[in-house]
């Protein structure tokens, strides 16, 4: 994976896509994959 934006990352290999969501203080809180998939971050 390498970052093309800010909290956005591509595949080397693909087009596969992995992109993560920050909170108002800069906490990550989520990751998106190009699927159907959405993570949060918890305690």
């Amino acid at each position: 994976m390498i970052q093309i934006e800010p909290l956005l990352f591509q595949s080397i290999d693909d087009d596969y896509f992995c992109a993560f969501r920050q909170d108002d203080d800069g906490k990550i809180t989520h990751l998106f994959t190009n699927g159907t998939s959405t993570f949060e971050k918890v305690p």
